[in-house]
């Protein structure tokens, strides 16, 4: 998609994801703690996640979410589509001091909105860590059900299907 925008909610802005964003993407995707929940182990390099940024499918979006006020990134949301009217969804709070505050629920909230309302999806997938109980939670509260449990080699995880009448509006 060219021309993507930039989406503002009262404490967040989620801009698309820029070169400029390697270094604190590395941190946050090698943190041990991130890294015990996510179904890829590989740590990985600033050349490595320059490498993949420039050659991510045209199917795929991703996109920085900072705080409003300071600009201080937080967390990262993308969407893989995977068809006309679906797609897989991933998120990442990588920033420890924003986490549990409802910057995750503000800006996932926007970004499903988007997902609904401009790009016509109706139905959004994501698959998360059974022991990832804070995200689960969050996903429940943003309207998810659990559809199937999914083995990996890296855990169990269940794969989890979010429609556009289930979502919440944001209320401050």
């Amino acid at each position: 998609m060219k021309n993507l925008p930039h989406i503002h909610t009262e404490r967040t802005l989620l801009r698309p994801l820029a070169e400029s964003d390697a270094v604190v993407i590395v941190d946050w995707r090698n943190d041990p703690e991130n890294l015990s929940l996510m179904e890829k182990k590989d740590k990985i390099t600033a050349d490595s996640h320059l490498k993949w940024y420039r050659q991510r499918p045209e199917n795929r979006l991703d996109y920085m979410v900072e705080t409003l006020e300071e600009g201080i990134p937080i967390g990262t949301l993308n969407l893989i589509m995977t068809d006309e009217n679906s797609a897989i969804s991933g998120r990442l709070f990588g920033n420890k001091e924003f986490r549990r505050r409802g910057f995750a629920f503000e800006a996932s909230v926007a970004w499903f909105r988007f997902a609904f309302r401009e790009l016509n999806l109706d139905t959004i997938q994501s698959k998360t860590k059974v022991e990832n109980i804070a995200n689960i939670n969050l996903n429940f509260k943003l309207g998810y059900t659990i559809k199937e449990m999914e083995s990996a080699y890296t855990g169990n995880f269940y794969r989890m299907e979010l429609k556009q009448e289930n979502l919440p509006e944001y209320e401050k």
